[in-house]
């Protein structure tokens, strides 16, 4: 665990981990939150506009799912009369980047359909900066997509780890490092299997069976003091 971290909430990846890294998956890339300012959506669709222009003989074909789940599961959803006028703002921001058929929008989507969207993307992406943790990250991470996430916070010290010497990940903190990063998991994805067996190991870890197994032990330990302190003062 690192120190900056030192507490993780425990993730439900179990389902997402038995996806098979040998499955097709589509030149998609998933951004996964609730529609709120700090999660930079802008910043994805102009990435993207970059990342076409690049090579549109050779990226024009990849499409941005960008969606929140209903608000019953998990993850967030269009909550107030605020999110559904920034979705509106991302819609319109896209057809004037002329990306309309680059880009999914989808609100309030149920738990099946974004199941199915993990499994057949190729690259997650995550572009808040400061994410406290970033359980979104894990499970993206478990489902076997190649993720790229700001560099700062929870996915650059507990999760994504570039720096180590198993990255799970790629990690920027500028539109041109999105672009160099997405560019690199696109052309790569085949070779870029042992990152992500990497990643998906390092999800593991953040399971919620791994939680309780620590929860229990710290439990268990405080108890064994407790008691041995009641002795002493018996």
């Amino acid at each position: 665990m690192s120190l900056y971290n030192p507490s993780f909430p425990p993730c439900t990846v179990e389902q997402f981990l038995k996806f098979s890294l040998e499955h097709p998956r589509k030149r998609q890339i998933l951004s996964i939150g609730q529609f709120r300012p700090e999660k930079n959506h802008k910043l994805q669709l102009t990435t993207l506009r970059k990342l076409i222009d690049s090579n549109p003989n050779k990226y024009d074909d990849v499409v941005l799912v960008m969606l929140c789940l209903n608000v019953k599961a998990i993850a967030g959803s269009c909550r107030a009369e605020d999110d559904e006028m920034r979705l509106e703002e991302l819609k319109k921001l896209s057809k004037e980047l002329k990306l309309e058929k680059n880009v999914k929008f989808c609100k309030n989507l149920p738990w099946k359909d974004l199941c199915k969207e993990l499994e057949e993307s190729m690259i997650g992406f995550h572009t808040m900066r400061d994410e406290h943790f970033g359980i979104v990250i894990v499970e993206l991470i478990a489902a076997g997509l190649i993720t790229i996430a700001h560099k700062s916070a929870g996915p650059k010290y507990d999760i994504i780890q570039e720096d180590s010497k198993e990255p799970k990940g790629f990690l920027a903190d500028n539109e041109e490092d999105f672009v160099i990063h997405l560019k690199y998991a696109l052309d790569n994805f085949e070779g870029l299997k042992k990152l992500r067996e990497n990643a998906r190991a390092h999800a593991k870890t953040f399971s919620d069976e791994v939680f309780v197994e620590r929860f229990l032990k710290i439990f268990e330990s405080f108890i064994t003091r407790y008691y041995k302190e009641k002795k002493k003062t018996a």
